[in-house]
């Protein structure tokens, strides 16, 4: 038996009646695709312990948020063929479900393409990479005052950390975070 997905993909998604796409987990090459319009994921297939078997059966396909709701909820899933290319079903120990598994439509298509193309335009031999730990985040949109959209992030050089502020660059209030990881260098050597 397989494991199930290992993390809440549909947590990616958004709401949104006019803009559909952003409704939906995408499966294309062996990777998953999430985005909300603002934030955009890619995982390959075999973090979620998926055999090239089941990858190949969801390639250019897609689930609807809700329905991956549903599947999270199993303890465990298999990926089958059900007699063509074009389907796909989850079994569930003896129970055999088939879920809203549909062939992307050419918008969806174009839609995935451009989302990977953001990936691939990035030239990580020429990104400077800053590692930091994620829930520092949690923690400081908790303590700040200002309700914000978002955070800016600022980086100066390698000894001072990362500056983060609220997007209204409200200088009342602002969190250095320290780096994990500045291009390669382990905290301890900064």
């Amino acid at each position: 038996m397989r494991h199930n997905f290992k993390t809440p993909l549909d947590q990616g998604c958004k709401n949104s009646k006019i803009v559909d796409q952003f409704s939906y987990i995408y499966f294309k090459d062996e990777f998953v695709y999430v985005s909300n319009g603002i934030c955009h994921i890619k995982q390959h297939l075999s973090l979620h312990g998926f055999s090239r078997r089941e990858m190949k059966a969801l390639d250019g396909k897609k689930i609807h948020k809700e329905a991956f709701k549903m599947l999270r909820r199993q303890k465990e899933i298999h990926i089958v063929r059900s007699g063509s290319v074009t389907k796909a079903s989850f079994m569930f120990g003896e129970t055999v479900v088939i879920v809203d598994v549909l062939n992307q439509t050419e918008t969806q298509k174009i839609f995935l393409d451009q989302l990977d193309k953001f990936f691939s335009d990035w030239d990580m031999d020429f990104v400077k990479q800053i590692a930091y730990d994620p829930d520092q985040v949690g923690i400081i949109r908790k303590i700040f005052v200002t309700k914000s959209t978002g955070f800016t992030y600022r980086f100066n050089n390698e000894k001072t950390g990362i500056l983060v502020t609220p997007n209204q660059d409200n200088y009342l209030e602002h969190a250095i975070i320290k780096p994990l990881r500045i291009t390669g260098k382990k905290n301890d050597e900064l």
